[in-house]
């Protein structure tokens, strides 16, 4: 559905408004006259918001994302939402000090998102009852230079908490030992927090699915604090050292994303009765990873992407080279690995990039790499992360 262009003054003047009567199902549109205190849902999409936006005292959903809007954004425009449920203004140009004491008045909110903006977010509850009565479901403050992660956080948010791009400095979970929290996400990305102190966060967080805690400063050895259920797990540029826990490799049978990159790992990658049967994405590049080709990949039958280059892997690589019919992308480059690059690469079908530069291998390369129909067809509209293009020196598709 293409946008629909209105006046500067809409909420002054409207009489007609297309009204999307189910979030969830917004496939259905009806159009009717409507009042200020009938509106429910609305979403809103490059205009300008007179002071009528926030006096829909029946609306349970706004969505004020991805837009122009500017100026400092008063606790006054939201006091009158008593009955909103979801809040989504983020990527947007509101300025100020915003402390979350005044959603906090909100009692039905369970959503709220306002994530990328010129704010400076005050995350401290201000008194007890403010405490007691603001529990979320899902807290965006990505990129809203929060500088503590509040304890009531982890205690009122059943769900996801997102804070990735703030100036959160602490060591995090140290304060935090005898919380036992509901989130089933964590995203601390981009911050600058460190410390070795995770061996409980398996206890402290039982129910995550997805965490990041890339580009920290977190240090040590890998600790064994994942549960089954988790499904994806950055650690990308951080301090970590030592091994990779078999642990991590074993008891993980629903992992789907594993990034280790840019650490301090060292030894074997995966031992041989290592089992990922989900995985789709691993990232172990920039490390000091030794050994041979890690073989307990060939049983994850759903891999679609392998970055282990720029590590201190070697053996003669025709005796590993994964046969794997969804593998997309394969990135073996900065390694020791030596020998002839064998036929056996002709059954990967559906190849798309592949790096085996700075290696010792001699030979040619198998004349089935220029009949491979997935490097010339550049149709592929798979997930493919974005640094997966990054430093590759190698044959692309369609060269």
């Amino acid at each position: 559905m293409a946008p629909i262009s209105v006046g500067a003054n809409i909420f002054r003047f409207i009489t007609w408004i297309c009204l999307v009567t189910s979030y969830r199902q917004s496939s259905r549109l009806f159009v009717r006259q409507l009042t200020y205190e009938t509106i429910d849902y609305l979403i809103i999409i490059s205009l300008e918001v007179s002071i009528h936006a926030w006096e829909m005292i029946s609306l349970c959903l706004l969505d004020l994302s991805n837009d122009q809007f500017n100026g400092t954004f008063s606790s006054l425009l939201i006091s009158n939402l008593t009955n909103i449920e979801s809040l989504f203004l983020s990527n947007n140009k509101f300025q100020g000090m915003v402390s979350l004491s005044v959603y906090a008045n909100l009692l039905r909110l369970i959503e709220l998102d306002i994530s990328f903006n010129h704010l400076e977010v005050e995350a401290e509850m201000m008194s007890p009852s403010c405490f007691l009565s603001f529990k979320l479901s899902t807290l965006s403050l990505d990129g809203c230079n929060v500088k503590k992660i509040s304890p009531w956080m982890l205690h009122n948010i059943t769900s996801e908490l997102w804070l990735s791009g703030n100036n959160l400095t602490s060591p995090f979970i140290s304060n935090f030992q005898n919380i036992t929290s509901k989130l089933t996400l964590l995203e601390i990305s981009d911050n600058f927090l460190h410390g070795t102190q995770l061996k409980y966060f398996n206890l402290n967080f039982p129910q995550l699915r997805h965490l990041d805690l890339s580009n920290n400063s977190f240090n040590g050895n890998l600790p064994m604090f994942f549960k089954d259920q988790l499904q994806m797990l950055d650690l990308l540029n951080n301090q970590f050292q030592g091994r990779i826990p078999h642990g991590m490799t074993s008891n993980m049978s629903c992992l789907v994303y594993l990034r280790l990159s840019g650490n301090n790992l060292k030894g074997d990658l995966f031992l041989k009765n290592s089992s990922l049967p989900n995985l789709k994405w691993i990232y172990l590049n920039n490390n000091h990873l030794s050994g041979t080709f890690p073989y307990a990949l060939l049983k994850s039958m759903e891999l679609g992407m392998i970055d282990i280059e720029n590590n201190d892997l070697s053996s003669e690589l025709s005796s590993y080279l994964p046969v794997l019919q969804k593998l997309k992308v394969l990135l073996l480059g900065g390694n020791r690995f030596e020998g002839k690059i064998l036929m056996q690469i002709c059954q990967i079908r559906d190849l798309w990039i592949l790096d085996l530069s700075e290696n010792d291998l001699f030979g040619d390369i198998p004349h089935c790499v220029d009949n491979f129909s997935s490097w010339l067809d550049s149709s592929y509209g798979g997930y493919l992360p974005v640094d997966s293009w990054n430093k590759i020196d190698l044959i692309t598709k369609g060269s």
